[in-house]
């Protein structure tokens, strides 16, 4: 059923741990996720929504996420910008106070947000062999055959899903693959009947996809790929209308259905979620199912619309915020295995207690329904499940800043004595942005490169430590959110010029399109000798295999540690080599 989207009102989630602050004093929230905006990448950001708007209304990026340019997007903007200017004594009165509210056209579903409407019990057993498919051309490790066979168990016994959650480089690409031969190959058999694959991941893991599938298949592998994003929308478009907007299908439902899989990205499928909707999929796999981790959002209902025989979620972090996430994940997988959401958090989220969280552990592995094998839930850590697994040794440096970074930081701290309550949240963003490096966002062409890396701490230190990385030969990666601090005339230009490299450090952020960050990709893992790699969290801290560096740097830290957890094991995937890791993170006092 078609209707207007109504925005879903979640009083009873409660946010534990949330007596933090966010990092920064302004931002969007897209999609559950906090992305925090400097003023200036406001003012970089309305730019170029209004350049997408003039030219057609293309997508842009936000902080590592791919949103529609609209006016309800520009007005957001406006808004932060109208709200900095306010703090700041700018009278200024340009532009609307609020974001315009809009109708759109959903796919309406019963949500099991206040009581269960919609639960999905086991199908009747599927008369199928498991094996492993002889698509696949590459040899599984134990684990991996064992991932396989779990899900093929509950494709057997009729199970409506799974979640895939294990520990991030034990392969969850590969083993969904695989599972997904087997099943071409039941379609191929007449086992069951032919029907397309859906894959739903982050638009900058879509290109990984496909090169997992051409290194781990024998063609002709899943068959014919339909890839319905970017340009591939543009191709299957038989309307210029946008379907949130009119209510009605606008992608060509003949090439969605002849397809054998399909590849797309969150985005495209809240967006197009009508056309999508129409379609009967065999299996629909979201990768990185995070994404899908905020009840009531447009692109976890979008999901949870989607028409499947089979639903796999992967993801190597189940819980990164709230119990909340896995209930939303899980029932996107199995609808209401968990119950509903206002008892869940009750039972739950109220009260965090070992007893409580065994009652939950065992209801995912432990399922509670009558022949309960295979479990919900199936979760496995490398260090359990590796061998020869490389030694980590993390490392928490304390460096006392130098004169000029200590006096900027003391001078903030001055202000921000008379300063108004309403100013609090932009004082800790000039805080914590001074504790990174006190040139930020300031001229410092004039400043040598010495000058520049001696005026922080934490640089300095980082320096140190890459200096002993340089001389060893070896490679490192280094994470940091500032994108000032990204660009080629800061911290890339420095490296460049110490280490004598031939080109300036590849840099991994939200503004890479996908492509370019495949390449980016291979191209340092196929280097020789030294190399550095800078990354943001978010954008790179999530599905990339970089187990050609042995050292990582957290030279400015994430909020949340499951996400910096994420971007340390980069390097420890499946196939690095024996070399020890060697993580190191930064406080400035």
């Amino acid at each position: 059923m078609i209707g207007l989207w109504q925005k879903k009102v979640l009083p009873w989630v409660q946010r534990t741990g949330e007596s933090w602050l966010p990092p920064e004093s302004l931002g969007l929230l897209i999609e559950g996720d906090r992305v925090a905006l400097t003023n200036e990448q406001l003012s970089d950001v309305k730019q170029r929504l209004e350049q997408a708007l003039t030219n057609g209304g293309d997508n842009v990026d936000i902080g590592g996420h791919t949103v529609k340019a609209t006016d309800d997007v520009l007005d957001a903007v406006n808004t932060l910008i109208h709200e900095s200017q306010k703090k700041e004594g700018d009278s200024s009165d340009g532009v609307s106070k609020e974001p315009k509210s809009s109708q759109r056209n959903v796919l309406l579903i019963h949500d099991n947000l206040d009581g269960i409407d919609y639960e999905v019990s086991r199908r009747s057993h599927r008369a199928s062999a498991p094996e492993v498919p002889a698509l696949l051309k590459t040899q599984l490790k134990r684990h991996q055959k064992d991932g396989l066979r779990w899900l093929q168990d509950h494709w057997i016994r009729g199970s409506p899903g799974s979640l895939l959650a294990d520990d991030m480089g034990l392969g969850k690409t590969l083993q969904v693959l695989a599972f997904l031969a087997w099943i071409r190959e039941e379609i191929a058999a007449g086992m069951t009947p032919r029907k397309p694959i859906l894959i739903v991941a982050p638009i900058g893991l879509l290109r990984n996809w496909e090169a997992e599938h051409a290194l781990h298949m024998l063609k002709p592998g899943l068959g014919d790929l339909l890839t319905v994003y970017g340009q591939g929308v543009r191709r299957l478009r038989k309307s210029s209308q946008g379907e949130l907007e009119s209510g009605h299908s606008v992608l060509d439902r003949e090439q969605l259905i002849r397809a054998d899989w399909i590849l797309t990205s969150y985005e495209t499928l809240r967006d197009y979620q009508i056309s999508f909707g129409l379609i009967p999929f065999s299996i629909a796999v979201f990768d990185e199912a995070q994404k899908i981790k905020t009840p009531g959002t447009l692109t976890t209902e979008a999901a949870k619309a989607i028409n499947a025989d089979f639903t796999v979620t992967m993801t190597g972090t189940p819980v990164e915020n709230r119990l909340a996430d896995l209930w939303c994940i899980a029932d996107t997988s199995h609808p209401g295995i968990l119950g509903d959401l206002k008892t869940f958090s009750q039972q739950y989220e109220r009260e965090v207690t070992a007893g409580t969280l065994q009652v939950l552990k065992e209801k995912i592995w432990q399922s509670n329904i009558p022949d309960s094998k295979p479990a919900l839930m199936l979760r496995r850590m490398k260090e359990d499940s590796l061998d020869a697994l490389p030694n980590k040794h993390s490392h928490s440096l304390v460096r006392s800043m130098p004169t000029v970074q200590a006096e900027a930081y003391s001078q903030v701290v001055r202000e921000a004595l008379g300063a108004k309550d309403t100013m609090i949240l932009e004082v800790l963003h000039r805080l914590r942005s001074i504790s990174l490096h006190p040139f930020i966002n300031q001229e410092s062409s004039a400043c040598s490169d010495d000058a520049y890396i001696n005026a922080s701490a934490r640089l300095a230190a980082s320096i140190e430590i890459l200096d002993s990385i340089h001389k060893k030969g070896e490679k490192a990666l280094i994470f940091l959110e500032s994108l000032d601090m990204q660009n080629s005339r800061e911290l890339p230009l420095i490296l460049k010029n110490r280490y004598k490299l031939e080109t300036l450090p590849l840099v991994i952020n939200g503004t890479v399109a996908a492509p370019e960050r495949q390449k980016r990709v291979e191209r340092f893992q196929a280097g020789v000798g030294f190399d550095v790699m800078i990354l943001s969290p978010r954008a790179g801290g999530v599905g990339l295999i970089l187990t050609a560096a042995n050292h990582v740097i957290h030279l400015s830290r994430w909020w949340n540690p499951a996400v910096e957890d994420q971007s340390t094991d980069r390097v420890t995937a499946l196939g690095r080599t024996g070399m020890c890791m060697c993580i190191t993170h930064f406080c400035s006092s």
